[in-house]
């Protein structure tokens, strides 16, 4: 068995038969974590994490407050839109949602699928009673 993080490995014989294994081998010693670094940025705080057991092992007391915009309105550090960039975002007028008429088709097919979802349900269960009762 491989060690792990935290935890000792050994190195002894496993029987292909059965998989004991004999431990007669040597410990391994944990081999300690991998530790990934990640910086604080924009009122988040940085850590520090395993990445092979992926636990977080320690979070900074540091925090960056503020986003840092370009021209274009985006965060240099996370990549975050300003407000200001998001408000000037427009959409296309040709778009437009479902007409009514499209929304009742929508609302009849859904009820349509729950009513046979209901349907098939009891029939279910009048299959499995019958087929209980037969097998008693």
């Amino acid at each position: 068995k491989a060690s792990s993080c935290t935890g000792c490995g050994y190195n002894g014989q496993t029987c292909s038969v059965c998989g004991f294994t004999e431990i007669i081998g040597e410990l391994i010693p944990p081999k300690g974590h991998s530790i990934v670094s990640v910086p604080s940025s924009c009122g988040l705080p940085g850590s520090e994490y395993c990445s092979d057991c992926m636990i977080m092992l320690s979070v900074s007391d540091v925090v960056v407050m503020d986003h840092n915009y370009d021209e274009n309105g985006i965060c240099t550090n996370c990549g975050a839109y300003s407000e200001q960039a998001l408000s000037s975002v427009t959409t296309p007028s040709n778009i437009a949602g479902p007409s009514a008429q499209d929304a009742l088709i929508i609302y009849v097919v859904i009820f349509a699928v729950v009513v046979v979802m209901v349907l098939i349900g009891m029939l279910w269960s009048k299959l499995k009673k019958r087929k209980e009762q037969s097998s008693v």
